[in-house]
């Protein structure tokens, strides 16, 4: 299949789901690129590429769209609230695993 043909594909797919493709695709080259990375390397790169559960980020992308059309409910506000915050610790997750990854990396490279 052609790359082409791919990115015709993916144009087509709403948010979430072009969301979980890229999620996807990230994995997917990490598991590629698994081989040649130190465990330590591997563990973090995995922590990095790791999204929202599928039925949690499905959910959550639901109430923004919601949010967005004016026509969220107080409770589903109040989830919206719990959901953002659990995307929000899982996004600094991930940063400090991206540190810690570059810190890694700029070991093993040594200093410009």
């Amino acid at each position: 299949m052609s790359i082409d043909t791919l990115l015709k594909a993916a144009a087509q797919l709403d948010a979430s789901k072009l969301e979980r493709f890229i999620s996807e695709l990230h994995a997917l080259r990490a598991r590629r690129s698994i081989s040649s990375l130190s465990k330590e390397e591997s563990v973090l790169l995995e922590q990095i590429n790791k999204g929202l559960p599928l039925d949690v980020q499905q959910r959550y992308d639901t109430l923004i769209e919601k949010r967005q059309a004016e026509t969220l409910t107080p409770d589903e506000h109040q989830e919206l609230i719990i959901l953002n915050d659990q995307a929000e610790e899982a996004d600094a997750e991930r940063v400090k695993a991206l540190a810690a990854l570059a810190q890694i990396r700029n070991e093993q490279t040594g200093p410009s």
